[in-house]
């Protein structure tokens, strides 16, 4: 009987989990996944002990703990890692488990806030006790010259700016999140709910990222679900993926249109850098999830929270259909483990400024045969005009860095 072994997190700080089988066959790859934060200490044990021996390959992925947990009870993943436990919602696997602490950190929260007279950073001198944390998540506290604020740092009243507090947090089934919802419900019971509500919405930050799947119109079931097929993709699903990883590099600037949408894919940053797909890996181009037949999709997670949704949908909608149309054969292998930092031997870069994207889409025969030759011409216009003028102007932080820095 396979025998797995699963770890819990404590609740006061963020610790994951581990999920760990019986000996397996020689050679035989073991794939790892889910909490994101000890991604980097994970990936290097594996590799110590991949290097140390040749019966087992350890892989891990970052999903995050949701998908972890998920990945954990199908199957898909023989280790796994989360922040939190199995809730009453979430199916636990039906063989043999346990929780078993691996790796613990603190939680906390940084503070970007400038004094309102000298400019100076306050985030390391202002204090906040743990029911204004919750109620600053919660709506309640919505401006830093907030009263309760005030009175707790009388210091620096004064330089407390009347400026509203913009808050930034995972939205997805995350661990650490929870854990962290869990630390403001113990100290502010009543505000939590609206917390959890907050938070369990699909909150912009940096990424727009769009989910496609298809409905037969005959059958009315999902037509890229195939549960006996691998990673759960129908042959229509791959051969619409296929146009996608085909097309989207040249077709890119239609999903990032603005010079700003670039800077979400500078190197160290979570934004895939390559056309790339995998199941579940939070690192790809391409997502695909299939936890049910219903559920299947592809997440597409190219777009910045700046791009045009029109433009975005005709982008992927042209290109997967344009792969149907072609029965694009899916041969690119999925990306079962890296960071988004990396680059695969082979595969596609993605354009790193708008200029380059623009050019690409403009030398494109495939773009102009989907798209249309007359839209292309005067969207590639558009594109330059956008970059030429910001090329002109020069940032504060470019003064700031070149001329005020001597």
């Amino acid at each position: 009987m396979r025998r797995t072994l699963a770890i819990l997190a404590s609740t006061a700080v963020a610790a994951s989990t581990v999920a760990l089988a019986a000996p397996a066959r020689a050679a035989e790859n073991i794939p790892a996944g889910g909490a994101s934060f000890p991604f980097v200490f994970i990936s290097q044990c594996a590799a110590d002990f991949n290097a140390s021996q040749n019966n087992f390959n350890v892989t891990y992925t970052s999903t995050g703990s949701g998908t972890g947990k998920s990945n954990f009870t199908r199957g898909t993943f023989v280790t796994a890692m989360t922040d939190s436990a199995y809730s009453s919602t979430q199916t636990p696997p039906s063989w043999s488990w346990e929780y078993i602490p691996a790796i613990g950190g603190a939680i906390t929260v940084p503070i970007n806030l400038k004094n309102a007279q000298t400019g100076r950073t306050l985030g390391s001198s202002i204090q906040l006790k743990q029911t204004t944390l919750a109620k600053i998540f919660g709506g309640a506290i919505t401006t830093w010259n907030h009263p309760e604020i005030i009175k707790d740092n009388p210091r620096i009243a004064k330089a407390l700016p009347a400026t509203p507090i913009t808050i930034a947090y995972r939205s997805d089934a995350s661990g650490t999140t929870n854990n962290f919802l869990q630390y403001l419900n113990a100290w502010a019971p009543s505000i939590f709910p609206k917390v959890q509500d907050d938070m369990g919405t699909a909150f912009p930050g940096l990424g727009g990222h769009v989910s496609v799947s298809l409905k037969s119109k005959k059958t009315a079931k999902n037509a890229f679900a195939d549960q006996t097929a691998p990673h759960g993709l129908s042959t229509l699903a791959r051969n619409f993926l296929a146009g996608v990883i085909d097309i989207v590099p040249e077709a890119f600037a239609m999903c990032a249109q603005t010079v700003n949408a670039y800077r979400r894919f500078a190197p160290g940053s979570w934004a895939p850098k390559t056309i790339s797909w995998s199941p579940y890996n939070y690192t790809t181009a391409i997502r695909i999830a299939c936890e049910s037949e219903t559920l299947t999709r592809m997440e597409c997670r190219l777009p910045g929270a700046d791009c045009n949704v029109f433009l975005t949908l005709a982008m992927l909608l042209g290109a997967g259909l344009d792969g149907l149309e072609r029965k694009l054969d899916l041969k690119d292998q999925p990306l079962l483990a890296g960071s988004p930092t990396e680059i695969p031997a082979g595969a596609t870069r993605l354009p790193r400024d708008l200029m380059e994207a623009t050019d690409r889409l403009r030398g494109s025969a495939r773009t102009r045969e989907i798209y249309g030759a007359s839209f292309i011409e005067h969207f590639a216009k558009l594109c330059e005009a956008e970059s030429a003028s910001l090329v002109r102007s020069v940032s504060p932080a470019e003064i700031e860095r070149y001329l005020e820095g001597g």
